[in-house]
């Protein structure tokens, strides 16, 4: 997407509700003086309404919009009604004729926030109450209805933001996904030796296990390339993977586990690098998105949202998250606990749950989650 060519721009209030809706705009034909209408437009309506806008972006291909309000907006029919007020107005104006048609694609993307905690917000609220079920993203694994009724309570107390884009909805944890970790994996073996690979291995969905069945005989020769006597081993215990599909266990740690130039490493993870492969079409999605957490959760009226949080809290990991409790692993938790940055772990590499896992996040939901994350978290 090109950056947009006319921008005004205010700063927040932050005690406010804060929304940003973006408008793609059909034949990428608009003009200057189309743009400074609508802006014009915009601006009047909005006041009408005690809206204020604090960021107005736009080119020929979308135009952006940030406001806050004192009040709760209902933001999606908001956003219908301003998107027909803006397209009559224009043909008013004779600025665009009939034959144009629609001025804007069928969705929008809508980003939704406030500073208070999720208890305090009315549609929030009915989200929460209505989740009934609720599946780990990637996993053929779901909670029990004990945990679902735990993560309602946890995250009524949390801030979260709202991403729209269509059909699909997603809840940011904003707290979660804002804390800074630093994944120095290498340094942890150095010191725990197999740190989180050890003991049982992470579960795959169906599809991953279809990915990864496609490699697994040239996984089984790159490892006989590196270490023999670990080949022989995998071949006398049936290979990496069981019969049932499942990642085996070998000596108490994932049979992935290869230790290659003094170091622990993941045999998948190093394969599809060495190979040109994106690493989320081998690798099981539990071991990459540590310690980032998607929930997929349905509603009442078959309706679904994806929970986007983080396993940085004792509280969280240990009741809610796919991982379970961090103290069964007996290692120093300096990859997401900054504060006890060292000199293995420097402070300078410290990032946010979701720049860390930026990759993933643009490979399974596409760039404008990624985007939208940064505008909520920063």
């Amino acid at each position: 997407m090109k950056q947009p060519k006319y921008t005004i721009e205010d700063p927040i209030d932050n005690n406010r509700w804060q929304y940003m809706i973006t408008w793609e705009i059909v034949g990428n034909d608009i003009t200057k003086e189309e743009v400074i209408q609508i802006q014009s437009h915009l601006q009047e309506l909005c006041a009408k309404e005690h809206i204020l806008i604090e960021k107005f972006e736009a080119n020929e291909q979308f135009i952006e919009m940030k406001f806050t309000t004192s009040h709760q907006l209902n933001i999606t029919k908001w956003n219908q009604t301003m998107q027909k007020k803006t397209e009559t107005y224009l043909k008013g104006k004779l600025l665009r004729g009939s034959n144009h048609g629609k001025l804007w694609k069928e969705e929008s993307r809508i980003i939704s926030q406030s500073n208070r905690p999720a208890r305090e917000d009315l549609r929030l609220m009915k989200m929460i109450e209505s989740i009934r079920e609720v599946d780990y993203y990637d996993l053929d694994e779901g909670m029990i209805d004990e945990d679902v009724e735990k993560l309602r309570a946890y995250l009524k107390e949390r801030r979260l933001g709202i991403l729209e884009q269509g059909n699909q909805m997603f809840l940011v944890d904003q707290k979660a996904m804002a804390h800074l970790i630093n994944l120095n994996c290498f340094e942890c073996t150095k010191r725990h030796q197999y740190g989180c690979c050890c003991g049982s291995p992470c579960a795959m969905s169906e599809k991953n296990m279809d990915l990864l069945d496609r490699h697994l005989l040239q996984m089984e020769e790159a490892l006989r390339d590196l270490d023999e006597k670990q080949y022989q081993t995998l071949v006398e215990k049936g290979g990496f993977v069981a019969a049932n599909g499942e990642i085996k266990a070998f000596d108490g740690h994932c049979a992935f586990l290869i230790h290659h130039e003094g170091i622990y490493k993941c045999m998948a993870h190093k394969y599809a690098l060495d190979s040109s492969i994106p690493i989320y079409d081998i690798c099981p999605l539990s071991c990459l998105m540590y310690p980032l957490e998607i929930l997929e959760c349905r509603l009442d009226k078959r309706k679904s949202i994806t929970l986007l949080t983080a396993a940085v809290e004792e509280e969280f990991a240990e009741n809610l998250s796919r991982w379970g409790s961090y103290k069964s692993l007996e290692v120093e938790l300096r990859c997401i606990e900054e504060k006890a940055h060292d000199l293995g772990f420097k402070k300078a590499d410290y990032q946010p749950v979701y720049k860390v896992n930026e990759g993933l996040l643009s490979h399974e939901f596409g760039t404008f989650l990624v985007s939208a994350i940064k505008e909520l978290c920063n």
